[in-house]
């Protein structure tokens, strides 16, 4: 297998890996002559940071590894007519080079976390458990990541530093038994805290990924039938990841759900108490390398808004738009349609005005930023054209161009179709059209309002920038725990425990509870002969909470609802909807304990 990391490699790389926190921050204590070995024998923690760097790759190592996430469901699109991807088509290959990419990277996650291990059983150093305890739960994240995009993986647990090419499947159910019994063994033991908000493993973070991982495993292995058509023929790991769950919320102060979604979001509360697990990135650790050292999360979902360095907005590459569906998903009073999305875009005109206190990042820096004069405004979609009308005379000093504006004011409704609100010199409306959402995300700009989730305020003005955001990324959080939860009960035929936790997720976002989940009412138009059932409520709470989170994908095939979902929404599909990832060929040929029946069914 191609996963070997030589020591001497890693050396270099735990040397150079930088971070805010002082745990990411690695001393090199390599002077005197000391060989890799001796190092790492007596810093084995050197090993554990570079396996926590690696975690980077598997949520953002470029756009298309969140193409891989979010590519060929029911919510994202490319716009601005840029080509569809093979994930979106479903005409992918065992040669796909993201697909090679993700699961080289994973398993060298995993194989540094092993190195950790490796070395801290045999170091003197004080806090040697605790170190193996934080890669164990490094190495559970990287294999829960790869059994949801590939079913069965080699499954190893100690270290590769050879070129030994003979590592066998493991079986679906062996995966997650032995991941999960792993986790077990790490929260009996008190080697990490309950909770930790600087990045590290904790205790809360075990339970929360035990929860994902029964979860994920109740449905592969004990449930049959596909769609509507599913049934579940146990309730042991589902019991399991409701009792995981709970001992995550509870161990964490999770549960009620004491933030607004704005708060939760916002970059002032970075790992807030709902956070178990987040992957950390940080500006300081990469002096000099402000525009490319981060992730690009914060450019990837919406439309395209105009080089920044005129615009005064910010860069997104267009290749994850909404859907109609996805822009339909809000209900009338949902409060994460304005706590997730940058429904207001102040202007700019280069000149006079500072990048990052006006234009997009005025919202975050600039205290009268509901005064700035105004570029573009989205409503949600329940908004009357009489109210959006009277809004935007009300605010016509706002909507007038400033002097030398690089924005022409605009206002829509982001109905389907889009009501498009013209805006005269003065400020009022001069006029409305309806404009069709499909056709026209391809060829206007601005036609959608932006993901603010993975914003940073500090970023840099430079043009085309996909990795200047330093947001760290949760993984792991509360209220995904809450839809976990709901999602086990409701497969163990408990309706009201479902009904509770999706309810307090949807309290919390300001709607309204609801009675039973038949009450549950899709805001959004369906395609003929797409009949709708109760777990399609459960899977529009995680659209509406998760959204942007490249968790969709993943979520459509654990469900059992990938091919459904994507014959009714997806229009770019070309080929085969297929549920597993194919093993790279590449490893296939590689592996002598791997042959091409090996190959996941469709490859």
């Amino acid at each position: 297998m191609k996963k070997t990391i030589y020591i001497c490699a890693m050396l270099v790389a735990a040397l150079s890996m930088t971070s805010c926190d002082a745990f990411l921050t690695p001393v090199n204590k390599t002077a005197g002559g000391q060989t890799a070995e001796q190092y790492f024998s007596e810093n084995p923690e050197a090993l554990l940071t570079y396996a926590y760097s690696l975690t980077r790759s598997l949520v953002f190592n470029d756009i298309n590894t969140v193409n891989l996430m979010c590519d060929g469901t029911d919510l994202y699109q490319p716009s601005r007519n840029q080509t569809a991807t093979e994930f979106q088509q479903y005409t992918m290959n065992a040669e796909n080079s993201t697909v090679e990419t993700f699961y080289k990277n994973a398993f060298s996650c995993i194989n540094n976390a092993n190195a950790a291990i490796f070395y801290a059983e045999k170091s003197d150093v004080s806090n040697a458990a605790s170190i193996i305890a934080q890669a164990r739960f490094i190495r559970s994240w990287a294999y829960y990541m790869l059994s949801q995009q590939f079913g069965r993986v080699p499954y190893i647990t100690t270290y590769v530093n050879s070129a030994e090419r003979n590592y066998p499947l493991c079986s679906t159910k062996e995966l997650y038994d032995n991941v999960i019994a792993d986790l077990k063994d790490v929260v009996r033991g008190n080697d990490l805290l309950d909770t930790d908000a600087t990045g590290r493993a904790n205790k809360a973070a075990c339970w929360a990924l035990m929860a994902k991982l029964n979860l994920a495993a109740g449905w592969d292995l004990e449930v049959t039938g596909e769609g509507l058509a599913v049934s579940a023929t146990g309730n042991t790991y589902f019991q399991a990841a409701v009792v995981a769950a709970d001992s995550a919320l509870t161990l964490s102060g999770n549960t009620t759900l004491s933030l607004t979604n704005e708060q939760k979001w916002s970059p002032a509360y970075e790992d807030n108490v709902e956070v178990l697990f987040a992957i950390q990135w940080c500006r300081e650790g990469n002096p000099g390398e402000d525009a490319k050292g981060g992730h690009g999360l914060q450019n990837t979902f919406g439309n395209y808004y105009g080089d920044c360095t005129t615009t005064g907005l910010k860069y997104v590459n267009s290749r994850l738009a909404p859907t109609p569906k996805a822009l339909l998903l809000w209900e009338e009073g949902d409060k994460r349609y304005e706590a997730y999305f940058m429904t207001q875009l102040a202007n700019y005109n280069g000149a006079d005005y500072a990048w990052g206190s006006h234009g997009y990042y005025g919202y975050y820096n600039n205290n009268d930023f509901a005064n700035l004069s105004i570029a573009y405004k989205y409503f949600p979609a329940w908004t009357s054209v009489a109210d959006a009308k009277a809004w935007v005379n009300a605010h016509a000093d706002q909507f007038k161009n400033i002097e030398g504006g690089a924005n022409s004011p605009t206002a829509y409704i982001m109905s389907d179709p889009v009501v498009r609100i013209n805006i005269n010199e003065d400020g009022t409306v001069k006029s409305t059209d309806n404009l069709n959402f499909q056709e026209n995300i391809n060829s206007l700009m601005q036609f959608c309002p932006p993901l603010k989730k993975w914003d940073d305020p500090n970023s840099i003005q430079l043009a085309l920038t996909t990795a200047n955001s330093y947001r760290n990324v949760p993984v792991l959080h509360a209220s995904d725990l809450y839809l976990i939860e709901a999602e086990a009960y409701y497969m163990m035929n408990n309706e009201s425990e479902a009904l509770k936790r999706l309810n307090a997720v949807r309290s919390r976002a300001g709607l309204a509870e609801l009675s039973s989940m038949s009450a549950y009412s899709a805001p959004y138009a369906v395609a003929a002969g797409f009949e709708e059932g109760n777990i399609d409520f459960i899977l529009d709470e995680r659209a509406r909470e998760l959204y942007g989170e490249c968790q969709r994908w993943m979520d459509l095939r654990r469900t059992r609802q990938l091919v459904r979902y994507n014959k009714a929404f997806n229009i770019h599909l070309a080929g085969e909807v297929k549920t597993y990832r194919p093993i790279p060929q590449t490893e296939i040929n590689s592996n002598s304990a791997l042959t091409n029946e090996d190959q996941n069914p469709g490859f």
